[in-house]
This record gives structure tokens, sequence and C-alpha cells, in this order.
């Protein structure tokens, strides 16, 4: 009879606890799998969710309003629910979805606005109110204008005569009397903001914040919106970015150093330094000073308001080499001869909109790849005033970017379209 060794015992028993760690592992990761597979599963679930918020809210399907929050069950089964924010942010809108379930959730924040007209290729507008426009030195039109029955011509200022073949390079028809109509909700909201105090109106809009122990603030538009009450003194060498009003209730100045992303700035008087390079929206009821060589990336907005007839003639005046993509306007809601007055420095270069309820100036040089609507044109010269008189100007809509998204400020039946993710 043969006998087992004693060591046997001892190698069944090894074996068997690696079979069984073996087998232990095999489950374990089997576990893992399928829960990396769930987890996968419900996220694509998530984003699928989010993805269909985001079209539900640029489509109108549902009537969602600004400044309130949703939660929404998306195909009734209890199963699918998203939670939606939209609000006014200056003439843009922005928006926070989020879809949940399970522990899980997915949140995306983004900017919108309305697509440009494709069926509306307008490169100029003046209303008709009597007065043709002049065209001198090398101004080159592109594209369709509106403009007064008395038409454009040739003309010549101080030796510099029109030099073109043709004056617009387009279609002419003949304007109204009147611009095209603007947004009034979005007006009486900004005109609110201008005229608000920081002890009452902006309390109510979100926390004050009366200095910065940091040299970094991001607040996403997710969150409650801060509203630092600053004239620009002590934000030197700081970066802020998002959900944030910068306000003042006399003037503001932005220092250099100091960068903005996807902020308000709101004061009567604005004040913007040489070399200042950002993404913001800064709206001024006296005036605004734009510096030179000051770059405002897409989508920025300038926006100058009349309110009332204690500010004579109210204007933003920008220096030489300004670079900006965006939205320019100004606005009154008084009636009065001391109009609005934007002018745009030397050798400017716009890409977006300009809207003018008054007089706009472009100075020499200034290429407008874009649109522009004015009550009137405005050329002051070392000799003389001229008016309806554009010299050595390009304006063209062919070269603004097909990814050019409009604002709320003008009203629109165009679809509404992404302007920039926030977070995603």
């Amino acid at each position: 009879m043969n006998k087992i060794r004693a060591g046997a015992l001892f190698i069944v028993i090894v074996m068997a606890l690696v079979i069984g760690i073996l087998c232990a592992s095999i489950m374990t990761i089997s576990l893992y799998h399928q829960m990396h597979v769930s987890d996968n599963r419900l996220y694509t679930k998530l984003d699928d969710n989010v993805n269909s918020a985001v079209n539900m809210l640029l489509s109108d399907r549902v009537a969602l309003y600004r400044d309130t929050s949703y939660v929404i069950d998306l195909f009734k089964l209890e199963e699918d629910s998203v939670f939606i924010t939209r609000k006014r942010w200056g003439i843009l809108e922005s928006a926070s979805v989020s879809a949940f379930s399970r522990g899980k959730k997915i949140s995306v924040d983004f900017l919108y606005g309305y697509e440009l007209s494709s069926k509306d290729s307008t490169v100029l507008y003046v209303p008709d109110l009597g007065r043709p426009l002049s065209f001198s030195g090398t101004t080159v039109i592109i594209g369709n204008c509106k403009l007064p029955a008395s038409g454009v011509k040739r003309g010549n200022i101080e030796g510099e005569y029109f030099s073109g073949t043709q004056l617009v390079q387009g279609k002419v028809s003949t304007s109204t009397k009147n611009l095209p109509a603007i947004q009034e909700k979005t007006l009486t909201r900004l005109l609110s903001l201008l005229k608000g105090d920081s002890t009452s109106m902006y309390r109510r809009i979100g926390k004050l914040v009366y200095t910065l122990d940091t040299d970094t603030l991001i607040n996403k538009f997710s969150d409650t919106t801060l509203v630092l009450l600053s004239q620009g003194t002590g934000l030197g060498g700081k970066y802020l970015e998002g959900n944030i009003i910068i306000y003042a209730v006399d003037k503001i100045e932005i220092p250099q150093n100091l960068t903005l992303k996807d902020v308000l700035i709101i004061a009567p008087y604005i004040r913007i330094k040489n070399n200042v390079q950002g993404v913001f929206q800064a709206f001024a009821s006296d005036s605004m000073i734009v510096e030179e060589n000051v770059v405002c990336n897409y989508p920025s907005v300038l926006g100058l308001m009349k309110t009332d007839f204690h500010v004579q003639q109210p204007y933003i005046k920008t220096g030489s080499n300004f670079k900006f993509s965006g939205i320019i306007f100004s606005y009154q809601n008084v009636s009065d001869l001391s109009q609005t007055l934007l002018s745009m420095g030397e050798k400017s270069e716009i890409s977006g909109e300009i809207y003018a309820n008054g007089f706009l100036e472009l100075k020499q040089g200034t290429v407008v790849k874009g649109q522009v609507t004015c009550s009137k044109f405005y050329l002051k010269t070392k000799k003389a005033i001229y008016e309806n008189n554009l010299l050595d100007i390009t304006i063209d809509k062919t070269a603004l970017s097909p990814y050019f998204v409009g604002s709320s400020l003008l009203i629109s039946n165009t679809p509404k379209k992404i302007i920039k993710w926030l977070e995603r």
C-alpha cells in the first residue's frame, strides 16, 4: 500500500488557494467590468439626455422663461430628468443644463444667440432721412445695401476723391425711415442694471463682493452671480472668468494686466486702458473710452445707452489699432439733437455687427467684417465735420466668419445657436 507523502497535502492546499484566488480575481474583474459597462451606459444615456435638453432649449419646443430653473422629464417615464436654467447675460443668453440618474450627473454651461439670417445679406443699412451718402478715397462696400432714396454718390473729402470703379459691390434698395427693431426686454434689463444701486438691485441679482482676496476668480454660470463692487482699483494682475459682474455707481477703469473672460462690466463711465486683451461685455450710460491697441475677442460686446437728458452726448471712442470681434451698439430712449456717438479709431478692425441709434464715426483705415446699421455717419477731420460721408473705409459682410452668432439685441426669428461652451 502506497503511502501519501505529508508534503502533498500542503501542495494541494496551496494549489486550492491559488485556484481560489484566481477564481475570486476573475469574478471581481467580471464584476468591475459589468459595473464599468453599466456606468458607461449610464453616462452615455446622461450625455444623450443633456444633448436632447440643449436641443429642446434651442428649438423652443418647451416654454422656458429666463431667470428661472426647470426640472423636465424628457420622455415622461420618470427615468430621464434634466435640470435647465437660462438667463440673460448682457445681450447674450446663458444656459446651464444637467442630466442626473442614480446619483450620477453630467452638466454643461454655454452662451447662445441667434443665427444671422442667410436671406438678409445686408451689409449696410442707413434709414431714409432725406440725405444721400458720399464715398471718398478707397472706400469699399461689399454686399447688399439698404440706403436712403437719394442714394449714394462719389464724394471728395479734402482732396480725397472716390477712387473705386463701383460704389457698392451688391444690390442697393431703399431703406425705411426707421432702424430695424430692437428687443425692448433686453434693453429694459440693461437699463435697469445701469440705473441700479449696489445695495438693492444687485443684491437681488447675486452675491456682493467688495474685495478680492485671490488673484484668480472663476465662477460657473450654474452658480450664483458674483457682483464685484469696484472702480477697477485693486484689480491689476487679477484673472476673472465666468458669471461675474464688475459694477460701479460712477466709473470703472480696466487696467492692462487685468484678464477678463465672459464677465460683464457696468458703470456710467468706463475706461479700458492701453493693450487690454480679453472677452467681456461692457455697458455705459455716459461714456466709454477704449485706449490704443486694445483687443476684444469673440464674443465681446460694447454697449452705450442714453437714459436721460443729463448727459449731452454719450459716446464710445476707441483708440487706433482697435481689434474687436462681437457686437458694438448704441441706444437712446430720449429724443433730442445730441444723439449718441460711436467713434472707431484709425485702422480699427471690427468683426461682427455695429448698430448705432445715433451717429457712427468710422475713421480712416477702419475695416468692418460684418454689417453696419446706423442712423447717420459722422466724420470729423482737422478742417471740418462731415455728415453721411465715408473716407477710406471697408465694410464687407462676406469676410465675416460663417460661425459668427448674433445676439438678442435685435428682434430675430432666426434659430438659436450656441456661441461657445463654457463647461462641457
